[in-house]
């Protein structure tokens, strides 16, 4: 039996169930690409949050590598340190050695030239 559609015109009996499918399918397409943006934009999410994962893990390194790199450079610092008062001690001891030797030099040649006993000093 033909229905009379909304605009006042005969449908053939099977026009009704096409249009209900045509719409469903329309409805279930629509809703494929809702969950298609949906899922890409949980993708976007995603590497967006791995990008800043990343970040805070690079960051997270150079601050340590930073604190171990101080405390090397520290470290290096107090152990030259040390090397240096060390070679300035023996420094200062060679040269009041030297200084000693050179003062005996000094009056022991100041008595060879005046030929007679100077005081030491």
């Amino acid at each position: 039996m033909e229905r009379v559609n909304p605009k006042g015109s005969l449908e053939p009996p099977g026009l009704e169930a096409d249009s209900r499918i045509a719409r469903a399918r329309e409805a279930l397409l629509e809703r494929e690409r809702a969950l298609k943006r949906e899922l890409a934009q949980m993708y976007l999410g995603a590497l967006e949050l791995a990008r800043v994962k990343r970040e805070n893990t690079l960051a997270q390194y150079e601050s340590r590598l930073l604190e171990e790199m101080g405390a090397d450079l520290k470290g290096l610092e107090d152990r030259l340190r040390g090397e240096l008062a060390k070679r300035l001690s023996k420094l200062e001891e060679a040269m009041l050695f030297l200084r000693g030797s050179l003062e005996e030099e000094v009056e022991a040649i100041a008595r060879r030239v005046l030929g007679e006993e100077v005081p030491k000093g």
